[in-house]
C-alpha cells in the first residue's frame, strides 16, 4: 500500500505548482484557501488509485 504524507511533505509540490503555496516566503506547504490545491490532491489520489487498486485509504494528518 502506498503512503502519501501531506501536507507535511508536500513542500516540494510548490516547485512545479507554485500556486499551491500561500506565498513564496510561507513555511506552510499547501494553501488550503484555493480550490486548485484540492484539485491537485484529487488528481494525485486518482492516479494512485490506478496504480494501487485498494478499496480503502488511510489518512494520517500530521503537522
Amino acid at each position: 500500500m502506498a503512503e502519501l504524507d501531506f501536507p507535511r511533505h508536500a513542500e516540494s509540490w510548490g516547485t512545479g505548482y507554485p500556486d499551491l503555496w500561500p506565498s513564496p516566503s510561507c513555511r506552510e506547504p499547501l494553501d488550503v484557501t484555493k480550490n486548485f490545491t484540492f484539485d491537485v490532491i484529487a488528481g494525485i489520489l486518482a492516479d494512485m488509485r490506478k496504480i494501487f487498486p485498494f478499496e480503502f485509504i488511510t489518512w494520517a494528518v500530521m503537522k
